[in-house]
């Protein structure tokens, strides 16, 4: 892991109808442009929760696909096993089968699985 001072804080917000989220990511410099991709799915999955309190399951999905849209695939990486294309595939099983708030809580939670692997990949990491 980089040392803490050779990181930079990456902010960004997104907007999803009325409300807006902000995620944040310590980046190296060199991965600035990674980090606020990064920053930009933590956004998404801020909304998703904050959809998830208000019981707007489906704003939450909404804001978790548009999160892993958004992040896409993360750099690989030979030391880290990435399981969360099996769980995603359940979660929106689960989506499906009616349990919306269900599968809503577990795309967030891949999604935040996902920004945490692409942030380690580049030596960098989530705030909380």
């Amino acid at each position: 892991m980089s040392d803490e001072r050779e990181l930079t804080s990456v902010r960004v917000s997104r907007r999803h109808g009325d409300h807006v989220a902000e995620g944040e990511v310590r980046m190296p410099e060199a991965s600035a442009d990674d980090g606020c991709v990064i920053a930009a799915a933590l956004a998404w999955e801020s909304l998703g929760r904050g959809y998830l309190d208000a019981g707007d399951a489906g704003g939450a999905v909404a804001a978790a696909e548009s999160g892993l849209e958004e992040l896409g695939e993360p750099p690989p990486d030979d030391d880290i096993v990435d399981d969360t294309e099996l769980k995603l595939y359940a979660a929106q099983e689960r989506v499906r089968q009616g349990h919306t708030a269900d599968g809503a809580a577990n795309m967030l939670d891949i999604l935040r699985v996902r920004a945490g692997l692409y942030a380690d990949a580049l030596h960098g990491h989530l705030l909380d």
